[in-house]
């Protein structure tokens, strides 16, 4: 015997009234149809009061009806393919699908449908339990796309974003984040943010979160480890977070990479360390203002003149000059000022208290990323004592000159000691000048072009450095010659090789001409090698777009001359006559002829002499017609060969 499911007993008519009370005041709607499969279908028996509020159909109007009559275009065939499937079965269904009201507007249902049988196991009915989800899928749509969205920004943005748990595990990391610090997202998952720091950071980090467990929102700076170990610096934005009941679930954290801010405000804080240190007066000029007034000074130049920074900015530089200064140097001055050029000129300035000291100014424009001239920087030097004591150095050296050579040999010392003093200094000015002006900087361009500066005048500096010890050795005989036989044939394209680049940029055209044959030759490859990469980057630096630079090599003469005969030619320029004489002098350089602006030591061409010579051999140059050519003859054989 079955046992009622009611605690207390009602009659038959009692359980039927609390049973249909029950159906037609709960939350889904009811609809009853018999077992019939056969077409048109099931037919719809009974439906409560919450279908006919659901759907806006009444019961008159949906009996004897099969549930086809609320389906429509958009209603799932797949669906209705499954459901057929599990009638034909005997079968339970559930599914969602989109239903059509009396009105014709859609909505979302839930619904399952369960059959009723008799005794003999025959499906005599189907109840189906349906309900209205539209606005909880709306609402869930809504939130996915919100949650889209909000995912699609956290991974387009340009700031890392990374989320921890509340033991600090990370639980989200977009992939910028993770490329800051050389990391996959998924390699950063699951790993403690403690994991990319180092001990001081863990320190810092251990109060930072203690800090948004009691809800504290904050940005700061903070130190990353790199997974090469390198440092990253972070702008970090962070936030706690909770959940619906307000428990701290983690925080989240916007991350903006300010590793090259910070290498470049260290580097800054030592380059201006190096501008207040150096002894040569400072100053730079605004060229946009009249008068190109002074601007900023450092502290060499206020010892200099006696002036402070207050009393100088806002004025010009004309404030140094008096009766005895040089009208030919000011006029040279205001001719490069004109054609915004660099010059440097000898004055006669006068200081506060009056006095008269030999300056020594250099003058740089300095222009903005479209080429507009912006500022000029002048750099003083006081060479009153340096130019007193030439003078003195010349007065005694004439004097003494009957005495012997070496009074002479020691007056020619130390002109080149003052000539190589300056030549070292000027780069370290222009260094100190490009760091005053990048610490003031903000424009991005304009840091990246003082950036340039110093890393020319770094390479110009070490150039100097080497050409000078080269050129000391090579004139103490101390500089070991390693001979050996040298097949030109194959040695010289790969040379040429090294500068196929630089001329395809340049569109300048490399040829390498020479005979077929020729006998290897004995000599020391390195000093070879230093004289032709001089020659070639002269001939690149010099020669115009779309003209040749030609290497050519001769064999020696049918006469048994064993001389061997290499030549450097550049087409499309010229040297004036007046200039070759001075080609091959230390520290001098052709007037306006640096076409690619690359610079120089002005010792390249004395290095080639001396190694040439050095070599046993010697080097000549020829410039006219459209060319410029410098001829090396070397000899073949060992000097004690006896052919």
């Amino acid at each position: 015997m079955t046992r009622s499911p009611f605690l207390f007993p009602f009659s038959s008519v009692d359980t039927s009234h609390l049973l249909e009370t029950l159906v037609d005041n709960g939350l889904d709607a009811i609809v009853i149809t018999d077992g019939l499969l056969t077409q048109p279908g099931p037919r719809i028996l009974y439906t409560n009061t919450v279908f006919t509020q659901m759907t806006g159909y009444s019961p008159s109007e949906v009996l004897g009806s099969t549930p086809r009559l609320l389906q429509g275009p958009n209603t799932s065939t797949a669906l209705l393919e499954q459901l057929r499937h599990c009638l034909q079965q005997g079968q339970s269904f559930r599914g969602e699908a989109v239903n059509y009201r009396k009105d014709g507007s859609e909505y979302q249902v839930e619904w399952s449908i369960s059959p009723v049988r008799d005794a003999d196991g025959l499906v005599r009915y189907w109840v189906s339990v349906q309900r209205d989800v539209t606005q909880q899928r709306q609402a869930e749509e809504v939130s996915c796309q919100n949650e889209q969205r909000y995912r699609n920004i956290i991974e387009t943005t340009t700031e890392g974003a990374w989320v921890i748990d509340p033991e600090g595990q990370t639980s989200f990391v977009n992939d910028h984040m993770a490329n800051m610090l050389g990391y996959t997202p998924v390699e950063m998952i699951g790993q403690t943010f403690f994991d990319f720091m180092d001990e001081e950071g863990k320190q810092l980090a251990t109060r930072l979160l203690a800090r948004r467990r009691a809800g504290v929102r904050e940005q700061h700076d903070f130190k990353f480890q790199h997974r090469d170990s390198r440092a990253v610096w972070a702008i970090v934005s962070t936030d706690p977070l909770y959940d619906a009941e307000g428990r701290f679930v983690g925080a989240l954290g916007l991350l903006t990479d300010i590793t090259s801010r910070k290498k470049a405000e260290e580097e800054m804080r030592l380059f201006n360390r190096v501008l207040q240190a150096t002894t040569n007066g400072v100053v730079v000029a605004d060229a946009r203002q009249p008068e190109t007034p002074i601007i900023y000074c450092n502290p060499a130049f206020e010892r200099l003149t006696g002036y402070t920074l207050t009393e100088m900015v806002g004025r010009s530089c004309r404030f140094l000059q008096g009766p005895e200064t040089e009208p030919e140097a000011v006029a040279q001055l205001r001719q490069a000022m004109v054609e915004v050029r660099e010059c440097q000129i000898l004055f006669k300035n006068y200081r506060k208290d009056g006095s008269i000291f030999l300056n020594e100014f250099s003058l740089a424009p300095i222009c903005d990323e479209h080429g507009t001239l912006t500022h000029f920087v002048g750099v003083h030097n006081d060479v009153t004592a340096r130019i007193e004591a030439e003078q003195q150095r010349r007065e005694l050296a004439q004097a003494c000159f009957e005495m012997g050579e070496m009074a002479k040999m020691s007056q020619l010392k130390d002109d080149f000691l003052s000539t190589v003093s300056h030549e070292l200094r000027t780069p370290l000015t222009n260094m100190t000048l490009a760091l005053h002006l990048l610490e003031q900087e903000s424009c991005p361009e304009r840091k990246q072009r003082y950036w340039q500066i110093i890393k020319e005048e770094c390479n110009r500096e070490h150039q100097l450095i080497n050409d000078l010890l080269d050129l000391q050795r090579l004139e103490a005989g101390k500089r070991e010659l390693v001979y050996e036989w040298l097949q030109l044939q194959r040695w010289l394209p790969e040379l040429l090789e090294l500068f196929q680049t630089r001329t395809q940029q340049r569109r300048q055209y490399l040829k390498l001409n020479f005979d077929e044959q020729f006998p290897d030759i004995w000599t020391d490859r390195r000093s070879l090698e230093r004289i032709l990469i001089e020659l070639l980057n002269n001939a690149c630096k010099y020669t115009p777009p779309d003209n040749d630079i030609v290497v050519g090599v001769e064999a020696p003469g049918s006469q048994g001359q064993q001389v061997i005969q290499v030549t450097v030619t550049n087409y499309g320029i010229e040297i004036p006559a007046h200039e070759l004489p001075r080609l091959f002098e230390k520290f001098y350089r052709v007037p306006q002829q640096d076409r690619w602006q690359q610079g120089g030591t002005g010792l390249g061409l004395a290095l080639v002499k001396q190694l040439s010579e050095e070599l046993g051999g010697s080097i000549v140059v020829q410039s006219g017609q459209g060319q410029t050519s410098f001829r090396v003859a070397l000899p073949c054989l060992p000097i004690d060969s006896p052919t």
